[in-house]
């Protein structure tokens, strides 16, 4: 059961609540330099896709087997750097002040282990009522039409709040509100002057 306000708002994860960019571009980079396949940051930087496997193969076609290799690899990596990451500025006041009122979910495309180190070094996952991570869904489209139909509620009363143009992407095609914040958003510079961007989680409005 939704709370008072009927709303459904979520949150994306990297580059909304977590500053994470720089410390995937580094890992994804060393990991790939180890395995003799050699990329300046420059180039990962422009690779990196909704999921990690996109990422990897906006860079190279890798074989099935070096995908999965590597992505396992680098997500592991990933996750036991979850203690080096910091939260986005106001993220915690932010989601604290709106679990008061509206339900709030947390969809990623990061992996589990990595999602749960997050969550739980910065004591946040108490304020969301479920979990999206990339084992658990396929499509965020899909997901958040679920979670539509699960709760009864209009896409219209759906916020979701993100940092990238694929965010963007996905809430034109079903509908819903989108919020880019831009504060450690991967993609900061393509938001200028638009609309639906504010600077940082303590403008969120809803």
């Amino acid at each position: 059961m939704l709370k008072k306000e009927g709303k459904i708002i979520i949150f994306d994860l990297d580059g909304t609540l977590i500053d994470s960019k720089q410390v995937y571009i580094n890992t994804i980079q060393h990991s790939l330099l180890e395995h003799y396949f050699v990329y300046p940051k420059s180039h990962v930087s422009k690779a990196l896709g909704p999921k990690l496997m996109q990422s990897l193969l906006n860079l190279r076609r890798f074989s099935p087997k070096m995908l999965r290799l590597l992505t396992s690899i680098i997500n592991r990596r990933i996750s036991k750097k979850a203690d080096s990451l910091r939260l986005a500025p106001y993220a915690k006041e932010t989601l604290k002040k709106l679990s008061k009122k509206y339900s709030l979910f947390l969809m990623t495309n990061s992996a589990k282990r990595f999602v749960h180190a997050i969550l739980g070094k910065n004591h946040i996952s108490g304020y969301f009522e479920r979990l999206f991570y990339a084992e658990n869904f396929s499509i965020k489209e899909d997901a958040i039409k679920s979670l539509a139909r699960k709760y009864k509620v209009k896409i219209k009363d759906i916020v979701y709040i993100g940092d990238r143009m694929n965010d963007v992407r996905v809430a034109r095609k079903v509908g819903c509100r989108i919020i880019i914040t831009k504060a450690v958003s991967w993609d900061k510079e393509r938001f200028k002057n638009q609309k639906y961007a504010i600077s940082s989680l303590r403008e969120l409005k809803l």
